[in-house]
């Protein structure tokens, strides 16, 4: 079963009204797929709500964080990325900086010590889906 939640994070209000739905769904789910946008660095408001939502995740639950629309990262590379193709190494490098600096911020808050995937994605640029597809079954299937 797949459930597609109400995102977090832009607006506090609709945060509160939907903590207990969040916490029963993460208690019972065996992969958890958090989507960030790669242009948005304000890194506290998912870690804010990982922190209310720790405690209630089930035990060896997988994590997947997917950083989602990485065609709009802010790099200059990034506008030369032509559709369709593979990127270079200067962008690359932009997209590896962004996951570790996803895993760390992950990692303060102790959600993934070893459980989780932070994978960069662009349904833009078709860029990664076919292995995030990969993912979510891999581990929600084979859990």
């Amino acid at each position: 079963c797949f459930i597609d939640s109400p995102g977090t994070g832009a607006n506090s209000e609709h945060d509160n009204r939907y903590i207990r739905y969040y916490k029963e769904l993460v208690s019972v789910a065996d992969c958890i797929v958090w989507v960030l946008q790669a242009n948005v660095r304000a890194d506290t408001g998912w870690q804010r709500m990982i922190l209310q939502l720790r405690d209630h995740v089930k035990k060896d639950c997988n994590i997947i964080f997917c950083i989602n629309q990485v065609d709009k990262l802010g790099c200059d590379a990034m506008e030369r990325w032509p559709e369709g193709s593979t990127p270079d190494a200067k962008i690359l490098k932009s997209l590896d900086d962004r996951c570790r600096e996803v895993l760390c911020r992950a990692r303060e808050v102790c959600l993934m010590p070893t459980s989780g995937a932070v994978l960069p994605c662009s349904v833009v640029r078709n860029y990664n889906l076919d292995c995030l597809y990969q993912m979510i079954f891999d581990k929600a299937y084979f859990h």
